[in-house]
């Protein structure tokens, strides 16, 4: 069972010499130390900007869910658990949000093709307990609402997987998405976030004082990708 508990002023004569005619093309040139950072091939999390507000009859439909052991936590035993109908309007909310991601991150070609929830899922992780480390295989998005969880206590960790050749070190104070081989998220309560399965991620030891209950989701893609032209035709 999971139980819910209910960011020089001296003047001169001016200077009669014929001023020089200028002949480089740059003009109001930047000083050698400015730089501006160009962003390529950006890893995206998206957060719905309203939180979800659970109703009772959500919560305890969720209370009733059977749970098994888990690395580091609990899971529930159903992996389709947005397929009950007392969870009808949080499903809704869910596909707003991978409509949200779709329609403004992936921007497919063929307005057909549908992003579909394939597996459904909660986890419960107690106070001082953990999440492993994993990704989503299988899957093209993944995401989390957050059915229970402390404002300014629990939080995401995402993992940049991509191999580093050299591990120079980094000034502790000046971490950023740039060098940081990890980044968290704070997370509460009605928070919905959505991310590219293949993004690494974890819980790591909760400070909570209460057990963080999240509903995690899977999407894949059914109807016709590519182009037939290009070679990359796909029906799903």
């Amino acid at each position: 069972m999971i139980f819910v508990e209910n960011t020089d002023n001296n003047k001169t004569e001016p200077d009669s010499t014929p001023t020089p005619v200028a002949t480089s093309n740059v003009v109001n040139e930047a000083p050698t130390n400015s730089f501006k950072i160009q962003n390529v091939f950006i890893t995206p999390v998206v957060q719905m900007a309203n939180k979800y507000n659970f109703t009772k009859e959500e919560l305890d439909a969720i209370n009733k869910l059977e749970l098994k052991p888990n690395l580091g936590n609990k899971r529930t035993v159903s992996s389709k658990i947005l397929e009950d109908e007392s969870l009808k309007k949080m499903k809704d909310y869910i596909n707003l949000g991978i409509k949200n991601y779709v329609d403004t991150i992936v921007c497919p070609a063929n307005k057909d093709i549908e992003f579909y929830i394939t597996e459904s899922w909660c986890n419960v992780t107690d106070p001082t307990h953990f999440h492993h480390k994993h990704a989503h295989p299988n899957s093209i998005l993944s995401g989390c609402l957050y059915i229970q969880a402390e404002t300014n206590v629990d939080r995401i960790t995402f993992f940049n997987e991509r191999y580093n050749r050299i591990k120079i070190g980094v000034d502790n104070n000046r971490f950023s998405n740039y060098n940081s081989e990890s980044w968290w998220l704070p997370v509460e309560t009605g928070d919905l976030i959505i991310f590219d399965s293949s993004l690494t991620h974890m819980v790591e030891n909760t400070k909570s004082t209460q057990p963080r209950i999240s509903l995690s989701f899977n999407v894949f893609v059914k109807g016709t990708l590519g182009d037939p032209g290009a070679l990359t035709d796909l029906v799903l």
